[in-house]
Formats: structure tokens, C-alpha cells, sequence
């Protein structure tokens, strides 16, 4: 293993505290502080080589993760849990969030990036990780004019959240996009609301979020529907939030909204490059629009791709939501009974607007209003999660539905109805999140790698990332360096197994991966001693040399 020296040791707290709230230590910065003050006792020696142990150990057991999400939080209690990686665990979350106004769809929950739940939003109240109201008190008054919540975390700031919420009352309340501020080190680290603030007056009804292209910042993006093709884009730095947001016009203007308009979703893509409007518009004739967009997550510019047709598709005028697959390939849309597919890879408007397909009636397997498919999200799982309306009496509304293989095309994404029992109706919204700020990524080795090779260290995926620090190394032969790079290379000269540690960043933001290497030894045969062949002369090779590799 190689020794940390204390200059390493500077380095690694230095990074870990540009990105870590300092009330509470990250593993890597307590282990070190750890370190450093048991390594100023002698005898100095035996300590060095307990602690390298330690290490080993610590590194091949311990990984810091992207877990801000991965424990879903909704009405009624319900909770979804993914910290533990593969598939979720149901059970019930910290508290109640209002089971009262589960008629209300949108809801929101985060956690901290080591997936202590940080508190939930629902369209009335925040809160905090124990099921309490925070004591700021409500932060809207008529609870069903909100139509859509979503969390933000302020960059470079662990203490901090945007909770966003756009109104469209028609309740007399007044329209447009609020937010609170929360500040997790009041009310004794439970937290509370500092203020609530207006962003923008005009008729909202949908907001999403995402990632700028700079890794760092966010997008806070909402259609105006005052004129239904007006995008506004806010920026979200380590500043605050922009007071002028970046406005775009993109495709046709909507009806005009009344006061008991319909429902209307509005989903980035993972890759952060497109939109998708789902709308359930109220008028005479209804107009259902469903419509995708370009989005440039360096400027924040909206542009229009095509309307998606459903012409013929079950409850055609009743959808409500739409996701993106993990990939960004496919767009799903529910109505109050079936769920559709649109394919986006070929990349051609009129091909995507004509690729839709019915993956799911219900109508062809249960009496109507037996599964009310409303909310759509995706998993850290990369599975897609599809919660039901509200309807007391029914037994199908205690289930998620699960689309197993999203990126598939039709049948193929193996879409399961009651794929997660629940004790608890699920309501209308599963929490909003914000999908890229989760980056699946894992470590890639040259392989098979043998004794004096050359072995390189890449990852898969580098989005949003800046620079990677490599180490590798065992408790005998040590292979230490940083390389301020995505890709790192290492010639080892020694058979054996070697953990690795990436710390990789992306700003002011570093998240640790694991992982280890097998080198094996190289072959070195023995053909003899040179020998001179004549025309029709023959020679015969033992294979002494031959090695087996389990």
C-alpha cells in the first residue's frame, strides 16, 4: 500500500473541505484527521503499518456516492429507498406529507450526497427529515393552486436549497413562480425556511431543473402560459439566482389557460439536451398537446422539435405526465389509463412525432379506473417508476408500476403494472428530481493486464467532470500517484490484486470511487537453445513454460 504523505494528506482535506460542509466530515476527511492525530504518537513505525492496513480495508469496503436521491419521499409516507444500489426497498418514509391534499400531484424530497434525507415539499409545507412542518410555517396558503415543486441545491453550498414552486390558482391567489430558501443548519440541523421570494408573476403551471454544461450551476426552466410558447430560464450559481432569465419562443402558441385548465408536466431529459410538455388542456374541443424540445444547457435556450402524435392512442385527451429514458431515447406518457412510448433516436421530427406506440391499456386487462396511471420518474436504478391516482376502494392503487428496460423499444422495456406492493395509496406525484445531478458512473481497467504492462484507468462516463486524482497501490508494492486527468496510466511490475481510488471533480464537487486490478504474471517461455534448421529438418517444443490463470 503506498504511504500518504502529509503533503497527500493536505491535498485530499483541502479538496474534500472546498466541497464538504465542515460541520460534518466526509469519511476520507475523518479518516485522515483521524490519522493525523494518531500518527503524532510514537512509536511511529507499527502505527504506519496498522493505519496502511486500515486503509486497505477502508478503501475496499467504503465509496461515497451520489445519493441526494436515493430516497424517494412522497404522500402518505411512502418512501423508496436505492442507497443500498440494485432495487429499491419500499417502507415508509420520516413522517406524513399531508395525506390531506394527496389531490394535489407534485411533491418533491431530498437527501444529502450521502443519502441522509435532508426534508420533502409537498404544495403547502416543508418537511424536515423527522415529518414536521419546518416553523417558518406554510409557504402557500390556497395548497392546491401549486402545481408543480421542485428542489435545487445551491451550488457549492450543502446548507442550502431552492425549493421552486409554480402557481396557477385560479383561486384568487396570484400566479407565477415563488421560492423558499431553506437553510439546513437552523432549528438543530433539522432546518428551516429563511424567506419565501417571487421569481416570476406570470402563469406557471410546470418547472424542471437541470444541470448547466459547466457541471456546476443549475437551469431552473418553466413555460409562460400566458402565451403557451414563451420558455424562461434561470440561472442558479454559487451567487444566487439570476434576476433575468433567459427567454426563448419556441413552436406554436397553446390556448390560453383558464382557471380549471387541466394538467401539465414538464421533464428534462437525463442528458440534459431536451424538453418534453405533456399537457391535459381544458377547452372545447380538448387539446392535448404532447411536445418536444432542444435544450441547450450551456445558454438555457429552448427550441422546438415537433408534437408528438397520439392520434388514436386510449384516453387520448387525458394524459398527465411524461419522462425521458435513462439514455434520453425514449420519451413515456401516461393518460388516466394507458401508457405510450415515443422512440427519439432516429433523431428526425416527423420520424419521432410518428413513432408512437401503446406499451400498456388498461382497458384490455382491468375494468376502467382500476390503475389511474398518473407520475412518471426514473430510478437510480435506471428503471422508470409509475405511481396511481387516488381511489379509495380500489386494492390496484397500493402498487408502483415499474418499467424495467426503458431504453428498450415497445414491449421490450417490460413495463409491470403491479410491479411494487405498497402500504399506502400512491397519489398522483412521485418527487421531482433532478436526474443528471446523479451521474452513473464506474471505473474502467485496461484489461487483462500482466506484469510489466501498461495499465490505464479510465471511466466510462465523464460528463460533468473535470479532473480525476488516480491511486493505486497494495500493502507491499506501492503504485502512487495523482494525475489531474480523466485517463491515468501505470506500469506494474508485480503480480497480485491492487485497490484504486479515484477522487474525481467537477468544480467544487468531488465524489470518491473504488475499485481494485489484477495483474498477472507474464508469461516467459523457453523454446531452448538456437538451433540452425535445414530444408525438411523438423523440431519438436515442450511446453514446459505453459501457465494457468484461474
Amino acid at each position: 500500500m503506498a504511504s500518504y504523505t502529509d503533503q497527500t494528506i493536505d491535498y485530499l482535506l483541502e479538496n474534500e473541505r472546498s466541497s464538504t460542509r465542515r460541520s460534518t466530515p466526509t469519511p476520507l476527511r475523518a479518516f485522515f484527521l483521524q490519522w493525523r492525530s494518531l500518527a503524532s504518537y510514537k512509536p511511529i513505525y507499527g502505527l504506519r503499518k496498522m493505519l496502511a492496513l486500515l486503509i486497505l480495508i477502508f478503501m475496499s469496503s467504503t465509496s461515497f456516492a451520489q445519493l441526494e436521491y436515493s430516497k424517494w419521499w412522497w404522500h402518505a409516507n411512502n418512501q423508496l429507498d436505492f442507497s443500498a444500489g440494485g432495487a429499491p426497498v419500499y417502507g415508509a418514509g420520516p413522517g406524513n406529507m399531508n395525506p390531506t391534499l394527496s389531490a394535489v400531484p407534485d411533491c418533491s424530497s431530498i437527501s444529502d450526497r450521502y443519502g441522509n434525507i435532508q426534508f420533502g415539499a409537498t404544495t403547502q409545507y416543508i418537511y424536515d427529515r423527522n415529518g414536521n412542518s419546518m416553523p417558518y410555517g406554510p409557504i402557500n396558503v390556497s395548497a392546491f393552486g401549486i402545481e408543480s415543486v421542485t428542489i435545487v441545491p445551491k451550488p457549492c453550498n450543502e446548507d442550502i436549497y431552492y425549493v421552486f414552486m409554480a402557481r396557477f390558482s385560479g383561486l384568487g391567489d396570484p400566479d407565477g413562480i415563488s421560492y423558499s430558501t431553506v437553510d439546513m443548519t437552523l432549528n438543530g440541523g433539522l432546518g428551516d425556511i429563511v424567506s419565501v421570494d417571487s421569481l416570476d408573476t406570470n402563469t406557471f403551471k410546470c418547472i424542471d431543473a437541470t444541470r448547466h454544461a459547466n457541471g456546476k450551476d443549475f437551469w431552473l426552466t418553466g413555460i409562460d402560459l400566458a402565451d403557451g410558447n414563451t420558455f424562461k430560464s434561470w440561472l442558479i450559481s454559487d451567487t444566487g439566482i439570476a434576476a433575468t432569465p433567459v427567454i426563448s419562443s419556441a413552436g406554436t402558441a397553446l390556448p390560453t389557460f383558464n382557471n380549471t385548465a387541466g394538467l401539465a408536466g414538464l421533464r428534462f431529459s437525463p442528458d440534459a439536451s431536451k424538453l418534453v410538455l405533456s399537457c391535459q388542456l381544458l377547452t372545447i374541443p380538448p387539446v392535448t398537446p404532447q411536445r418536444l424540445y432542444n435544450f441547450d444547457n450551456a445558454t438555457g435556450a429552448v427550441s422546438f422539435v415537433c408534437d408528438l402524435d397520439d392520434t388514436g392512442f386510449p384516453d387520448q385527451h387525458l394524459n398527465t405526465y411524461a419522462c425521458f429514458s435513462p439514455n434520453s431515447s425514449k420519451v413515456y406518457i401516461t393518460s388516466v389509463s394507458s401508457l405510450w412510448q415515443f422512440d427519439l433516436s432516429s433523431g428526425v421530427p416527423a420520424t419521432i412525432a410518428s413513432s408512437g406506440q401503446v406499451i400498456f391499456d388498461t382497458a384490455t386487462a382491468n375494468p376502467f379506473f382500476s390503475f389511474q396511471l398518473v407520475d412518471l420518474q426514473i430510478g437510480m436504478d435506471s428503471a422508470i417508476y409509475l405511481s396511481r391516482a387516488v381511489a379509495p376502494g380500489s386494492a390496484n392503487y397500493f402498487n408502483l408500476g415499474v418499467i424495467a428496460n426503458p431504453d428498450s423499444l415497445g414491449a421490450a422495456c417490460h413495463f409491470v403494472h403491479d410491479s411494487i406492493a405498497t402500504a399506502q395509496l400512491t397519489y398522483n406525484g412521485l418527487p421531482n428530481i433532478i436526474y443528471d445531478l446523479y451521474t452513473k458512473r464506474k471505473i474502467v481497467v485496461s484489461d487483462p493486464p500482466c506484469t510489466g504492462d501498461t495499465v490505464q484507468l479510465s471511466f466510462d462516463r465523464t460528463v460533468y467532470m473535470d479532473s480525476v486524482h488516480w491511486q493505486i497501490g497494495d500493502a507491499t508494492t506501492p503504485y502512487q500517484f495523482f494525475v489531474s486527468d480523466s485517463v491515468a496510466s501505470v506500469v506494474i511490475d508485480s503480480a497480485g490484486t491492487y485497490p484504486i481510488m479515484a477522487i474525481a471533480f467537477s468544480h467544487c464537487r468531488s465524489d470518491t470511487f473504488y475499485d481494485s486490478v489484477t495483474v498477472i504474471l507474464s508469461p516467459n517461455p523457453y523454446l531452448g537453445a538456437d538451433t540452425v534448421l535445414c530444408e525438411g529438418d523438423t523440431i519438436a517444443f515442450a511446453n514446459d513454460w505453459f501457465y494457468s490463470y484461474a
